[in-house]
C-alpha cells in the first residue's frame, strides 16, 4: 500500500522537474513534441541518456500513440523503468495492451515493475495474467501480483487472492497476498458493501501472517463494521500486544457511523484504569460533543490516570455544563488535579462559561471563590472585574490572594495607582502580591510606553525603597520610555538609585541601553562607570547588530577603559566576532605593552577566519612596533609518528614579527609535502623571540602567528 503512493509522488515529482507548459491533446504543438519524442525512442542513433529524457517528457506529453514505441524499452532492463514512468501516466487501452504483453518476456525486477504499473493503472485486462503472476517461482513477482490485484479489485481478483492465501506456505508471499486482500476490501468499502470487506478482513487477521497485516485487518475489521466493530476495539485494546493497543486507540478516533460514540463511551467500564485513561483521550480527540457527560462522570475517578484524562479532554469538547465538574476538580486536595482542572477552565472555548462564572462569583465564599478567582485570571474576564476589586478588602486571605492574582490579570490603565499604593503601602500585609499584581498587570499594558511614563510619575515623589521597586517594574516592562527612566536615575543624586539604575541597566535586554551605558561610562566621577562600560560591552558581546555597530561599540569601548579587565572584555569581542576591521581594534588595544601578548592572541584567531593577505597584515604592523629577533629553534609537522623537520622552510619564511607568512595557505604545499595523508596534521613550532623562548602547536592550515612568551 505504501508502494503506490510513493510512485504517484514520484510521478507528481517528474512533472514538476520536466517543467515544461503543458498544451491542449489536440494542438499542433503538442503532436509535434511528441513526435520528435517517439523519433528519439525509435533511433538507433540516440543514445539510452537521450531516450530516458525523451520518457521522462512523454509523461508529460504523452499520448497513447507513444505505447508502441514505449514497448521495446520495457524488455531492456536499463531502461524498463523509464519506460514505465511514461506509461503510468499515458491513458489508453493501448499502453495497457503493452505492459500486458511484456509480462511475458521479462523477469525479475523488470517483471515486478511492469506489474506495479499496472496495479497503479487499475488495469482490469491484466488480472487472468495477474492471477498467473500468483503462482511465479519468484516470491518478489508473487507478491507484486497479489498487490496489484488487490489495488485493481473485482470479484475475479479477489477470488483468486482468497484461493492463493489459503494454500501458500511462504510467509512472503502469503504477507503479500494479505496486503492484496486488505486493497480489496479498502475497494469494497468504498462501494458500500462493509459486510463483505469485514469478511475479508477478518480472514486475514485471523490467519498467520506477519504482525503488520495483522494489525492492518485488525484496523479494517473494526472499521468495517461501524458502532459494532467496538467490542472488536476493546478486545484488541486490552490485549498485552503493544500494537494492537496502538491500531485500537487509532481506531477510536477513527470510527463513524450512527452510534458511534454511544458505543464507545458504553465501553469505557469494560477495560482497566490504565486502558481506561486513553480510550477516554481518544474520546475526547474525536471532537464529539456527546461524550462530555461520560468525561464529566469520570473526572471524578478514583484513578488519577482516568480522572486527569477526563478533565484534560473536556478541554477539547466541554462547554459551560462542565463548570460544575470542573469546579469540584479544582478544589480537590491533589495538586495535580487543581492544576489540570484550572487550565481546562481557562481554555474552554465556552463563551458562556465567563458569564456562568461571574454569575456564581456573585455569591461564592470560601475555596469556592478562591477557585472562581482563579477562573477570572486565568480566562481573564474583564466583566468580573469590579467585584474582584471589591474581593481585595476580604478578610480571608487566601481570598485576597487571589483577588490580587486575579486582578493583575485584568487590570487597566486605570487600575496602576491602586495597585502601587497597595504594593508601596508598608502597613500593607499585601504589599508583596499587591506588587506581583501590578507587575503582572504591567507587562500585560498594550502601551508600554504610557504604562512607563504613569508608573515613573507617580513614583516621582516616592521612598527610594519604592523608587527602586518601580524601576524594576519598568525592567520588566521594557520599552524606550522605561529605558529613558532609568537612564535618568542613574544620574540620581541618590548613590541607591544610581546603583539600582545602573544595575538594571547592565540587565538590559536590547541594544537601545547601549548608548546610555557608554554615556555613563565616559563620566570619570559617575560612581558606576566600570559597571556601566561592562553593562555597554556585555551588549557589544552578546546581542546581534551588524558588524559595523559591534565595531563602533568595541572603539568607544576602548576610548573610556583604563582597566585590563575591560580590554580584555573588548578582546572578547574581537574574537567572538573576527572581521578584518576587528584587527584594528586588536591593534590598539594592543599598544599596552601589558596587553600586547592578549592582543596578538586575539589577532590571530581574526587571521584563522580572514587568511593573512597584504592588507591584514599590513593592519597588524603597529601590532608588532619594533622589529623583533625572531628565531626558529625547531618546526615538525605531520601526525603522531609520522613527523617531518619543517625548521629551514620554516626559517627562511620566518621575518622580523610573529607573524609569519608561508607563499601558499596550505602548508601540505609551503612546507614541502603532506607526511600523514588522510590525518589530522599539527605544526609545532620551538622559537625564541628576543630571546625568550616559546613553544606553540598550530593546526593544519592555521595562520602562524607566534604568542609572545
Amino acid at each position: 500500500m505504501r508502494y503506490f503512493a510513493i510512485r504517484f509522488g514520484y510521478l507528481a515529482a517528474v512533472a514538476a522537474l520536466t517543467a515544461v507548459p503543458t498544451m491542449a491533446p489536440a494542438a499542433d504543438g503538442f503532436r509535434q513534441d511528441e513526435q520528435t519524442l517517439i523519433d528519439i525512442l525509435v533511433s538507433e542513433d540516440a543514445g539510452k541518456p537521450q531516450k530516458a529524457i525523451a520518457c521522462k517528457k512523454l509523461a508529460v506529453f504523452g499520448s497513447p500513440k507513444a505505447a508502441e514505441a514505449l514497448a521495446p524499452l520495457l524488455r531492456d532492463p536499463e531502461m524498463v523503468s523509464w519506460a514505465r514512468i511514461a506509461l503510468e501516466a499515458i491513458p489508453g487501452e493501448e499502453v495497457d495492451q503493452v505492459l500486458i504483453e511484456s509480462m511475458a518476456d521479462i523477469d525479475g525486477r523488470s517483471l515486478i515493475g511492469v506489474i506495479n504499473t499496472l496495479g497503479i493503472r487499475g488495469t482490469r485486462a491484466a488480472v487472468p495474467s495477474l492471477i498467473d503472476a500468483l503462482q511465479n517461482q519468484d516470491a518478489d513477482v508473487a507478491v507484486a501480483a497479489a498487490v496489484a490485484l488487490g489495488a485493481i479489485g473485482g470479484n475475479d481478483a479477489r477470488q483468486a487472492l482468497q484461493s492463493a492465501f489459503a494454500s501458500a506456505d511462504d510467509m512472503t508471499v502469503r504477507s503479500g497476498l494479505a496486503e492484496g486482500l486488505i486493497l480489496v476490501a479498502e475497494n469494497v468499502m468504498t462501494q458500500d458493501q462493509a459486510d463483505a470487506a469485514a469478511q475479508i478482513y477478518d480472514s486475514v487477521a485471523a490467519a498467520d501472517v506477519p504482525p503488520q497485516r495483522k494489525i492492518e485487518a485488525i484496523r479494517g475489521s473494526i472499521l468495517s463494521r461501524g458502532s459494532d466493530g467496538v467490542d472488536r476495539l476493546i478486545e484488541a485494546l486490552k490485549s498485552d500486544d503493544r500494537a494492537k493497543q496502538g491500531i485500537a486507540l487509532t481506531t477510536v478516533r477513527e470510527l463513524s457511523g450512527d452510534g458511534a460514540t454511544d458505543a464507545l463511551v458504553n465501553a469505557i467500564e469494560k477495560v482497566d484504569a490504565s486502558r481506561r485513561a486513553l480510550l477516554i483521550t481518544g474520546l475526547a480527540e474525536r471532537g464529539d460533543n456527546d461524550a462530555q457527560d461520560a468525561l464529566i462522570r469520570q473526572s471524578e475517578s478514583e484513578d488519577l490516570a482516568v480522572r486527569l484524562a477526563a478533565i484534560e479532554g473536556l478541554q477539547r469538547i466541554g462547554d459551560v455544563t462542565a463548570l460544575p465538574a470542573l469546579l469540584a476538580a479544582a478544589d480537590d486536595e491533589n495538586v495535580v488535579v487543581v492544576a489540570s482542572a484550572l487550565e481546562t477552565l481557562s481554555l474552554l472555548p465556552d463563551d458562556q462559561l465567563e458569564d456562568a462564572v461571574i454569575s456564581r462569583l456573585k455569591n461564592a465564599d470560601g475555596r469556592a471563590k478562591e477557585v472562581l478567582l482563579s477562573v477570572v485570571g486565568a480566562r481573564r474576564i474583564a466583566g468580573a472585574k469590579s467585584m474582584v476589586i471589591d474581593t481585595l478588602d476580604a478578610k480571608d486571605a487566601s481570598i485576597r490572594e487571589a483577588a490580587l492574582q486575579a486582578i493583575g490579570q485584568i487590570a487597566t490603565m486605570d487600575d496602576l495607582g491602586m495597585l502601587m499604593a497597595r504594593a508601596f503601602d508598608a502597613d500593607n500585609d499585601d504589599a508583596a502580591a499587591s506588587l506581583d499584581a501590578l507587575r503582572a498587570a504591567c507587562v500585560r499594558m498594550p502601551d508600554r510606553d504610557a504604562c512607563a511614563e504613569k508608573l515613573d510619575q507617580a513614583a516621582a515623589n516616592a521612598s527610594t525603597a519604592d523608587r527602586i521597586t518601580t524601576l524594576e517594574l519598568l525592567t520588566a516592562m521594557g520599552g524606550e520610555r522605561s529605558l529613558k527612566a532609568l537612564a535618568d536615575a542613574a544620574q540620581s543624586n541618590d548613590r541607591e538609585i544610581q546603583d539600582a539604575a545602573t544595575r538594571l541597566l547592565g540587565t538590559w535586554m536590547t541594544v537601545d541601553a547601549a548608548p546610555y551605558l557608554l554615556e555613563l561610562a565616559s563620566q570619570p566621577s559617575h560612581a558606576y562607570r566600570i559597571r556601566a562600560l561592562r553593562g555597554h560591552l556585555r551588549i557589544a558581546r552578546q546581542f546581534t547588530m551588524n558588524n559595523r555597530d559591534r565595531l563602533q561599540m568595541a572603539n568607544d569601548a576602548l576610548k573610556v577603559a583604563d582597566r585590563e579587565e575591560e580590554k580584555r572584555l573588548i578582546l572578547d569581542v574581537v574574537r567572538r566576532y573576527p572581521t578584518p576591521a576587528m584587527l584594528n581594534v586588536a591593534v590598539k588595544v594592543g599598544q599596552d605593552a601589558e596587553m600586547k601578548p592578549e592582543a596578538i592572541a586575539a589577532a590571530a584567531v581574526v587571521l584563522k577566519l580572514v587568511g593573512v593577505t597584504d592588507k591584514t597584515a599590513k593592519a597588524l604592523q603597529p601590532l608588532w612596533g619594533k622589529p623583533m629577533d625572531i628565531e626558529i629553534v625547531s618546526a615538525k609537522y605531520g601526525s603522531a609518528d609520522k613527523q617531518k623537520d619543517v625548521t629551514e622552510l620554516l626559517r627562511q619564511h620566518a621575518g622580523d614579527s610573529p607573524l609569519i607568512r608561508l607563499p601558499q595557505s596550505q602548508y601540505n604545499s609551503a612546507l614541502g609535502g603532506d607526511p600523514a595523508p588522510g590525518s589530522p596534521k599539527e605544526l609545532t613550532v620551538e622559537y625564541k623571540i628576543n630571546g625568550e623562548a616559546g613553544q606553540v602547536s598550530f593546526a593544519e592550515n592555521d595562520p602562524i602567528v607566534l604568542p609572545l612568551p
